[in-house]
C-alpha cells in the first residue's frame, strides 16, 4: 500500500494521512492508494536512455556531416569518426541530461511533500 501522491510505503502506517506528503488515505479504500509503485530505478533508467538517445542523435549526425566535408577521410572514415564522436559526447550529454531530470523530480516530490505537510499543521 503506497501513498498516490509520493508513492510512500503506507503498510505500517497507523494514521490515516501519510508520513511523507500529508496526502489522506483510507485502509478499506483502494481507490485513496496505490497496492504497487513504479520503482524510481526503472523511471530513472528510461529518463537515461531518452536523454542519451535525444544527446546521441544530433551529435553523431552533426559529426558524420562535419567529417563528410573533410577532404582527408573517405567515407569509412568518415563514419568511424561520427560513431565515436556522437557515442562519446552523447553519453556524457545524456548522463548529464537525465541526472539532471532525475534531480529535478526529486527536488520536486519532496517540495511537494513539504508544502503539502507545511499547510496541514
Amino acid at each position: 500500500m503506497h501513498c498516490r501522491t509520493c508513492q510512500y510505503d503506507l503498510s505500517a502506517s497507523r494514521s490515516r494521512r501519510c508520513p511523507e506528503c500529508g496526502s489522506a488515505f483510507d485502509p478499506g479504500d483502494v481507490a485513496t492508494f496505490q497496492r504497487s509503485v513504479d520503482p524510481p530505478a526503472c523511471r530513472q533508467s528510461l529518463i537515461f536512455s531518452v536523454a542519451i538517445w535525444v544527446c546521441c542523435v544530433p551529435v553523431t549526425a552533426f559529426a558524420f556531416i562535419t567529417a563528410l566535408g573533410s577532404p582527408e577521410l573517405n567515407m569509412g572514415q568518415a563514419l568511424l569518426f561520427a560513431f565515436v564522436a556522437g557515442s562519446v559526447s552523447g553519453l556524457c550529454g545524456g548522463y548529464l541530461l537525465g541526472a539532471s531530470v532525475c534531480v529535478y523530480l526529486e527536488i520536486r516530490r519532496r517540495v511537494i511533500g513539504w508544502m503539502r505537510r507545511r499547510s496541514l499543521s
